[in-house]
């Protein structure tokens, strides 16, 4: 029976890291033409290939995995199956090691995926000059999407067990993050976005690519930037930024959040167990 239940997770993976696959060659082929089209104007004097060097494979992964990657991740937290184990502790530690697991293998799927395809894809100039500690950011950048990863997983597990059905915990995950982006993002400039799940988890992953802050190492001069911004900003589109104790304080606070009814529901029907024991004995 464990050995089925280890192979039905080894399917999800396995599908999950297959969609984080496709959505990077999406990705990448996007970005391609993205930049062919800025050759062909006006800006054919802008370095449009800089940062889609297969060198920056770690970094720009960050990037492109902000786009539909913490959808699939929630997506995947919520349809994960659960831990048979009795106690709840050991329940708690066997599904985030799943979760865990699982977003590495989305991670490094995407990573090799990209490197692959930019060497195939994307020509490089050999008058490119860089010189900037990819090491050290490409570190920054796969803890900074690790975290995000696993911050959405365990998000989407913690409104499945909330809301107890599949199909309203999928709605429920996917209109947040999609409702934030596309709608309040677009018609709310507000630093009201610094305190939604969001915002904050992607703002840890775009810290770490700060092409639109100026002197930063990832702002260099003539280089188109292929990266995202941050979508925290003010009235006058001026960036907010938000201190690391704070996202941290507040993804913690959502993290707790879904996983209230669920904790008090455990509680509840262990006491009930208990007063039962009691009477018969």
């Amino acid at each position: 029976m464990i050995k089925k239940q280890k192979l039905y997770y080894k399917h999800y993976i396995i599908l999950f890291s297959f969609l984080f696959f496709i959505g990077m060659i999406i990705s990448v082929l996007l970005a391609k033409e993205t930049a062919y089209k800025i050759l062909s104007s006006s800006y054919a004097d802008i370095n449009v290939f800089y940062w889609l060097n297969p060198k920056f494979c770690v970094i720009q992964t960050g990037n492109f995995i902000l786009l539909k990657g913490g959808i699939f991740s929630s997506i995947f937290g919520i349809v994960l199956p659960e831990s048979k184990q009795s106690n709840i502790l050991l329940q708690i530690l066997s599904i985030l090691k799943k979760l865990v697991m699982g977003t590495g293998a989305f991670l490094l799927t995407s990573i090799f995926t990209l490197y692959f395809l930019e060497k195939i894809l994307i020509p490089v100039s050999p008058k490119q000059n860089i010189n900037i500690n990819i090491l050290i950011y490409s570190v920054k950048m796969f803890i900074a999407v690790y975290i995000f990863l696993i911050f959405w997983a365990i998000i989407g597990h913690g409104i499945k067990l909330t809301f107890c059905k599949i199909p309203i915990a999928l709605i429920i995950g996917i209109s947040v993050q999609f409702l934030e982006i596309y709608g309040i993002f677009y018609y709310l400039h507000s630093p009201f976005l610094k305190y939604l799940p969001t915002a904050l988890s992607r703002q840890i992953v775009v810290y770490q690519f700060p092409c639109w802050e100026y002197g930063s190492w990832a702002n260099v001069k003539s280089a188109f930037p292929f990266a995202s911004s941050p979508i925290i900003i003010d009235k006058y589109y001026q960036f907010v930024k938000v201190s690391y104790v704070w996202i941290f304080c507040f993804l913690t606070w959502y993290v707790l959040l879904v996983y209230i009814k669920p904790f008090l529901k455990y509680i509840t029907n262990n006491s009930s167990k208990n007063e039962v024991y009691d009477i018969i004995k």
